[in-house]
């Protein structure tokens, strides 16, 4: 089952100190900050580097788009915070769902999913590939020491339709769900171009920016080809009965390692995103398969090892209801000769396996 953080205020600030129910903070001037999911998200592994916290709170209509409001900081008490770059953490939400969207800004590919439309709404951008939104640069190194405070950032997409009233936020390489849609912007507002602390105000939309978008379609997907269009990282596989979501291992690990890449989280939020789409509840396998490489038994241990793996980092992304399984199946069930290292990168892959939803197709 799917937890949130339980969210306190340290001065100005929102963030997480524990793993529980979430609800509105109130920081140290009584101004109540709404808080409508959070996650810890980092950009190496856990014990060396400091994990982030990423805080949802408000999903907003405004005059040409929906504002997303978030924040980001590290919780009070983390060591040599300040050494580290709070905007890293962001980049893991910049994936290429479309070759023409390679903004600069780390915020350039977050979005909104609309599960039930199987629509996925990611930031607009200008004709010059600027995405409207907050500069990750803000958050970079704010202060000789980040800890203890988090600072407020916005982007917006498309508009939604009027039916929409909940969508799961994609921020941070992570899928936030079931976050309500309400209308106008957070007030009160300050300018955007300088940090602001959760507590203080909101940042203003940059009017300007939203005004210069020509195409917004360009900023609204088919949920499918988000999940497609990931340059073969993750294919569907469809039998009359089952179903199975298969990601290329080469994304999520090094050679022989079971420890997930820095870029595993975007590609596993994806993942996330495709069993949404399909509806999927209960027990999900998640299956470890390597290539021929090595001896059997090294094999066997290398795919549990990495099943368990996608397993402790998927489980918090996906719809409450869904229960992952790991199981590693070593080489067998190739998809591809072994004899060629075209067919061994297909056959090295963490395979979500589940009932069909829809039955034959």
């Amino acid at each position: 089952m799917r937890t949130h953080p339980r969210i306190v205020a340290t001065g100005l600030a929102v963030l997480a100190t524990s793993w529980g129910a979430i609800g509105p903070a109130t920081a140290a001037d009584n101004t109540t900050v709404p808080v409508l999911g959070q996650v810890q998200a980092g950009y190496g592994s856990s014990g060396t580097t400091p994990q982030g916290v990423v805080t949802v709170h408000g999903v907003r209509r405004i005059p040409g788009g929906t504002a997303v409001y978030f924040s980001i900081g590290f919780p009070a008490g983390t060591p040599n915070a300040g050494a580290f770059n709070l905007a890293t953490i962001l980049a893991t939400s910049s994936t290429d769902m479309s070759p023409d969207r390679s903004g600069a800004n780390a915020l350039g590919e977050a979005g909104l999913m609309d599960s039930a439309g199987k629509k996925m709404y990611v930031t607009l951008m200008t004709p010059d590939k600027a995405c409207v939104c907050s500069q990750a640069s803000l958050v970079s190194h704010v202060s000789e020491d980040n800890a203890g405070k988090a600072y407020a950032l916005y982007y917006v997409v498309p508009t939604l339709p009027s039916s929409v009233t909940t969508v799961d936020v994609n921020i941070a390489g992570t899928i936030i769900p079931d976050i309500p849609v309400e209308d106008g912007a957070m007030t009160p507002t300050l300018p955007a171009g300088n940090p602001i602390v959760v507590g203080t105000g909101w940042p203003a939309v940059d009017e300007a920016a939203l005004a210069k978008v020509t195409n917004t379609g360009q900023s609204i997907l088919p949920l499918t080809q988000a999940v497609g269009d990931l340059s073969g990282q993750i294919t569907d596989r469809t039998k009359s009965d089952s179903k199975s979501v298969d990601i290329a291992a080469d994304v999520l690990f090094a050679v022989d390692s079971a420890e997930l890449s820095p870029a595993a989280n975007a590609t596993l939020a994806k993942a996330a995103a495709a069993l949404k789409a399909d509806h999927v509840t209960g027990t999900v396998n998640v299956i470890g398969y390597t290539d021929s490489d090595n001896t059997e038994a090294h094999n066997l241990d290398l795919s549990k090892r990495r099943a368990q793996a996608v397993v402790a980092a998927l489980q918090p992304m996906v719809p409450p209801g869904v229960k992952l399984i790991p199981q590693g199946m070593g080489e067998a069930d190739p998809v591809a000769s072994n004899d060629f290292p075209e067919g061994k990168a297909l056959n090295r892959r963490v395979s979500l396996s589940f009932a069909n939803p829809g039955g034959a197709q």
